[in-house]
C-alpha cells in the first residue's frame, strides 16, 4: 500500500471519538477511505485531507536525508582529522571512523527502502544516487582503514561527493515541499516519464498475464510479490551477516537486473548473499 492511506488511516484513528474506535475495525477504515487526489473526502463526519499523506511522504524523506547527511557530515569532518595526523593502528579515531561509515551504510539502506508518493519521484530519484554514492563512500573508508591508508586521499573525495549529492536531494526535496500541490498534481499525469511506477502498479503489471492460467492465478501470483517485498524490507546487512559494502552491492545489481519483479529479485539477493558468505567462508 502506498504510504498516503497509512497515514491517513493514522489519522482517522487519532482524531475519532473512543467509542467510534472501538466500533469500527482497522480494516473497516481503510476500505472507507476514497483516495481522490483532486478533493478532501468526508466519511463519517470525518474530514481526511489527502494532503496529510504529501505531507508525511515530505517528513519522511526529509528525515532519512537529514540524518544521513548528519553522519557524512561527521564522517568527513573525521577523515580531514585522520589526515592531519600520524595514526597507530589502534588510535581511537580509526574507530570512530569505521563506525560513523557503517552509520552511513546503515542510512543508504533507508533511502533504498522509501516509496513515497508519485509526486516525490524527483527528489527521490536525487536521493537514490546519493545512496549510491554515499554507500560506496562509506565502504572506501572502511577499505582504507582495513588497508592502514593514512593519506584517506580517495575516501575524502568520495564523501565529498556524497555530501554534495545528499545537499542536491535535500534541495529538491524542498522545492517540491515548498510547491503547493506539486505532488498532488504531478500524481495525476499518467504520461509524465519522470514518474516511477509504484509498487501495487509493478505489482499489478508483473501479475495480469497470469489471469490466462485460470482462476486465483492473479492473486496467487500477487500474494507472492508482496511477500517477496516484506521479505526485503526486513532484511539488511547485519541479519544477513554481509559486509554493508557488498550487501549494498548485491542490492543495487539485483533491482537492475528485476526492476519489476519483486520474487526476482528477492531470489537474486538470497543466491547472491549466500554465494557471497559461502566465498567468505
Amino acid at each position: 500500500m502506498r504510504i498516503q492511506a497509512v497515514v491517513l488511516v493514522s489519522v482517522m484513528l487519532l482524531v475519532c471519538p473512543t467509542g467510534w474506535t472501538q466500533t469500527k475495525s482497522l480494516g473497516d477504515v481503510a476500505g472507507s477511505i476514497k483516495l481522490n487526489p483532486e478533493a478532501i473526502v468526508e466519511e463519517n463526519k470525518v474530514v481526511v485531507d489527502p494532503r496529510a499523506g504529501e505531507k508525511a511522504d515530505g517528513e519522511m524523506i526529509g528525515g532519512v536525508l537529514a540524518d544521513c547527511s548528519a553522519v557524512a557530515d561527521q564522517l568527513g569532518e573525521l577523515v580531514e582529522q585522520a589526515r592531519t595526523r600520524t595514526l597507530l593502528r589502534d588510535d581511537p579515531i580509526l574507530t570512530r571512523m569505521e563506525e560513523s561509515a557503517r552509520e552511513l551504510e546503515r542510512g543508504v539502506q533507508e533511502i533504498y527502502l522509501l516509496r513515497p508518493g508519485d509526486g516525490f519521484s524527483e527528489p527521490l530519484g536525487e536521493a537514490l544516487e546519493a545512496a549510491d554514492i554515499c554507500g560506496a563512500a562509506g565502504a572506501r573508508v572502511r577499505e582504507d582503514i582495513n588497508l592502514n591508508n593514512s593519506t584517506f586521499t580517495e575516501s575524502k573525495t568520495e564523501i565529498a561527493r556524497c555530501r554534495r549529492q545528499m545537499g542536491q536531494a535535500r534541495e529538491r526535496l524542498a522545492v517540491v515541499v515548498k510547491t503547493p500541490g506539486r505532488s498532488t498534481a504531478a500524481s495525476t499525469t499518467q504520461s509524465s516519464p519522470e514518474t516511477p511506477p509504484t509498487d501495487d502498479e509493478i505489482i499489478a503489471a508483473r501479475c495480469g498475464s497470469e489471469r490466462s492460467k485460470g482462476p486465483g492465478a492473479v492473486d496467487a501470483c500477487r500474494q507472492r510479490q508482496y511477500l517477496s517485498q516484506a521479505a526485503m524490507a526486513s532484511r539488511n546487512a547485519d541479519n544477513e551477516m554481509l559486509d554493508h559494502g557488498v550487501f549494498t552491492d548485491i542490492r543495487r545489481v539485483c533491482l537492475k537486473l528485476y526492476p519489476r519483479d519483486f520474487v526476482g529479485r528477492d531470489n537474486c539477493e538470497q543466491n547472491r548473499m549466500t554465494e557471497s558468505r559461502l566465498e567468505n567462508e
